[in-house]
C-alpha cells in the first residue's frame, strides 16, 4: 500500500488532481474514524479530517518522502484535532449514535463507550495503531517520539482498555497514567 500511495502521492506532486483524489478515496474512512476516536465527535472528527486533506493538499509539494504520506497525513490530522479540543475547551460527549453514511460502522458501541473513557494520549495512541493502521515506526515519526515510547505507550494503552472492557472501572488509575 505504501508504494502505491507513494506513486499516487508524487503523480499529485505534479499536479494530478485525481491522484489526490485517490488518496482521498483510499484513506477518508480511517481518518475520520482514528479522528473520531480523539475528538470523540463524528461531525468534528468530518470536519477535523477535511482540513486535514485540505492543508495537506496545499502542502503536498513540501512532502519529502512520499512514502510517508500516511503517517504524514495522520500528523496533520492530529495537530488540527488538538486544536479543535484546545479551542472548544470543553470535554466532548459520547460519539452519536448513528455514524453517517461515509463513517465506517460502529460495530461496537460498548467498545467505542471504552475507548471514549480512555485519557486523549492513549486514544490517540490506538487510534493510530488500530484505526489508521500505522506502524510503530509510522507513529513515532507522526508524534514526534522514539518507537520505543510508542510501544510503550500503546503497550500501557492496551492494558488501560483492557481494564476497562474487563469491568475493573478503574478509571481514576487509567487518568493518573497521564
Amino acid at each position: 500500500m505504501a508504494a502505491v500511495d507513494a506513486a499516487m502521492v508524487r503523480r499529485a506532486q505534479h499536479g494530478d488532481r485525481a491522484a489526490f483524489a485517490e488518496l482521498v478515496r483510499a484513506h477518508h474512512a480511517r481518518l475520520v474514524s482514528a479522528m473520531r476516536a480523539l475528538v470523540r465527535d463524528a461531525d468534528a472528527a468530518e470536519d477535523v479530517s477535511q482540513d486535514a486533506l485540505i492543508e495537506a493538499y496545499r502542502k503536498l509539494p513540501t512532502l519529502q518522502r512520499p512514502e510517508s504520506f500516511i503517517a504524514w497525513l495522520f500528523a496533520i490530522a492530529r495537530h488540527k484535532a488538538l486544536n479543535h479540543l484546545r479551542t472548544a475547551k470543553r470535554e466532548v460527549l459520547a460519539p452519536v449514535v448513528e455514524p453517517p453514511a461515509d463513517d465506517p460502522p460502529d460495530d461496537c458501541p460498548a467498545l467505542r463507550e471504552k475507548l471514549d473513557r480512555l485519557p486523549e494520549r492513549d486514544r490517540e495512541i490506538l487510534a493510530a495503531r488500530y484505526l489508521q493502521d500505522l506502524s510503530y515506526a509510522e507513529i513515532a515519526g507522526a508524534l514526534g517520539l522514539t518507537v520505543n515510547t510508542v510501544r510503550v505507550r500503546c503497550c500501557r494503552a492496551r492494558q488501560a482498555l483492557r481494564e476497562l472492557l474487563s469491568g475493573s472501572d478503574s478509571v481514576v488509575e487509567v487518568e493518573a497514567r497521564t
